[in-house]
């Protein structure tokens, strides 16, 4: 008792050591704790407080796994495994043992980030139950003792689904959601469809996307629910939203990225014999996300949209796409992604306000194609393009600016992507299914 009274550490109110942490990383907390039992008591309960064991948020690109010329954002799910990954790894494992043993350790942890990678991402088959993930067999139960987490962050970078079957209910409690990379439908229900919407704070969906159901779930499922979620092809997560519309009075920062189609596939010689039914699912999506978006604008201070193509759009995979698409004539076409934006989410900018608007970063609505139209043999046709372009975007810049009062608020609209964002009904390497 003497020592707690007499270390000023301990003393300082909890807003001053939470300020004090925040300059600290998890070794400095750790050598901290071993000056005194005191000290040892205050750390080890920060340190449970936020749980971060994820490598998908970090400024660094690195190498994809099938062209070493390119480099990818670190939550793209083609990027190669690295030797910090595997480190991050070994200490999911430790953590998942230390919480089998003694699962109320959870229960102070308010934060968690966390990353699913695959072992060996060289393979095109389907891993063995005691490789995946690296043999976290018992992830699911460690998931299940964190249940009082208000902040949830997960990247699925794995090209396979899970194995043992899923608790219909993760991370009730959370408040702030954060998902990214692809899974089955049944890990994205449990999460997105446990949480209560009315005090949802936080929405950050990262080019979430969803694997095909294999066969024997399709058979249990009726047409509406295969058609609105997509069951029958991987692509980006869609039904999720339309349930929340109108039921997230709290919502106060929303993330959408997402891949987008960028080839007008009708204009190619072989059009995917899919290709009306990405359509029709894209249509759905885009209405899906403008739909929820206008539900919740009144409430929004911060609103983030971004979407863009894949790697393979940009002459590294030679022969996917046909450049016959961004030839002569075909320039006039607008792409299927810039089509979806302006129907389903330009308009909801202009109708109806935005109060609370403190921040709006807006990407990848350019109307832009892999064309050079400044070299100098550039045809005639592709300035003309290049015109059109620009005006264009003004145009739509203009109207996003006067919508949210732009001059009074921080305010990023940009033509092209930040990034690539990885497609998984386009990657022909992969199972649908996982």
């Amino acid at each position: 008792m003497a020592e707690a009274t007499s270390n000023v550490f301990v003393r300082l109110p909890d807003e001053l050591r939470q300020a004090i942490f925040g300059f600290c990383d998890s070794s400095t907390v750790l050598n901290l704790s071993l000056t005194s039992q005191a000290t040892f008591n205050v750390c080890i309960s920060h340190l449970a407080h936020t749980i971060d064991l994820s490598v998908h948020n970090g400024d660094h690109w690195g190498i994809h796994r099938y062209y070493i010329n390119v480099n990818v954002p670190p939550d793209h799910v083609k990027r190669s495994l690295t030797n910090r990954d595997v480190s991050v790894v070994q200490r999911q494992r430790k953590l998942i043992a230390l919480l089998d043993r003694d699962p109320h350790l959870a229960s102070g942890t308010r934060v968690l980030r966390w990353t699913m990678m695959d072992s060996d991402q060289r393979s095109t088959k389907r891993m063995s139950q005691a490789s995946f993930n690296y043999g976290e067999a018992m992830l699911w139960d460690t998931f299940k003792h964190f249940s009082n987490i208000t902040e949830v962050d997960i990247a699925f970078m794995t090209n396979w689904r899970e194995f043992d079957e899923v608790p219909r209910s993760l991370f009730s409690t959370a408040i702030s959601v954060s998902l990214a990379g692809i899974a089955s439908h049944a890990l994205i229900a449990s999460i997105i469809n446990s949480i209560d919407p009315s005090k949802l704070r936080h929405l950050r969906l990262n080019n979430l996307q969803t694997f095909a159901e294999p066969q024997s779930t399709l058979l249990q499922l009726s047409e509406d629910e295969i058609r609105s979620h997509r069951c029958d092809r991987p692509g980006a997560v869609q039904g999720y939203l339309e349930p929340l519309i109108g039921r997230c009075p709290a919502l106060r920062s929303l993330h959408i990225l997402t891949t987008a189609e960028f080839v007008e596939q009708t204009l190619n010689l072989r059009p995917s014999p899919i290709w009306s039914l990405e359509c029709e699912a894209e249509h759905r999506r885009y209405a899906e996300i403008g739909g929820f978006v206008d539900s919740v604008k009144s409430t929004l201070r911060e609103f983030v949209f971004e979407h863009g193509p894949d790697v393979d759009y940009f002459g590294n995979s030679p022969g996917v796409h046909s450049e016959r698409a961004f030839a002569s004539s075909n320039l006039d076409n607008p792409l299927p992604m810039d089509y979806y934006f302006d129907t389903y989410i330009l308009p909801v900018f202009w109708t109806g306000s935005w109060p609370k608007l403190e921040r709006i970063i807006v990407r990848g609505i350019g109307h832009w194609k892999p064309i050079d139209a400044w070299k100098q043999d550039g045809m005639a046709t592709e300035l003309r393009w290049l015109h059109r372009k620009t005006t264009g975007f003004r145009e739509r810049a203009i109207t996003i600016w006067d919508a949210v009062d732009g001059s009074n608020i921080d305010i990023v609209i940009e033509d092209e992507a930040s990034r690539p964002f990885y497609r998984r009904q386009n990657d022909r390497t992969m199972s649908w299914t996982g």
